[in-house]
């Protein structure tokens, strides 16, 4: 396989490139001619993404009531125990996350 050397002189430092020129030749009014494409950007969401997104929606929802009794059991020291701990790590490595 053979290598050719073609104009790489144009992008070293140092070397006399011409922002204006385009391969070489041309004028500058070619160069300014040339419209530019407009960017946009979008998202698009699948079917599967918004059932995920409403599923976590539903299991975040906690009344208040509920959010309350939570918070007194933390306070009573319900959740301090050994089998808690047993039951929270068991429940840890049988979901997969670790």
């Amino acid at each position: 396989m053979t290598i050719h050397d073609i104009n790489s002189g144009a992008i070293r430092s140092g070397g006399s490139h011409d922002p204006k020129r385009v391969d070489g030749g041309g004028d500058a009014d070619e160069v300014s001619s040339v419209s530019r494409v407009e960017r946009v950007d979008r998202v698009e969401i699948s079917e599967e993404g918004r059932a995920l997104a409403a599923a976590a929606e539903v299991g975040e929802s906690m009344s208040p009531e509920h959010a309350s009794q939570i918070n007194a059991r933390i306070a009573d020291g319900t959740y301090d125990t050994a089998e808690v701990a047993e039951e929270v790590a068991r429940r840890i490595l049988d979901s997969g996350d670790v």
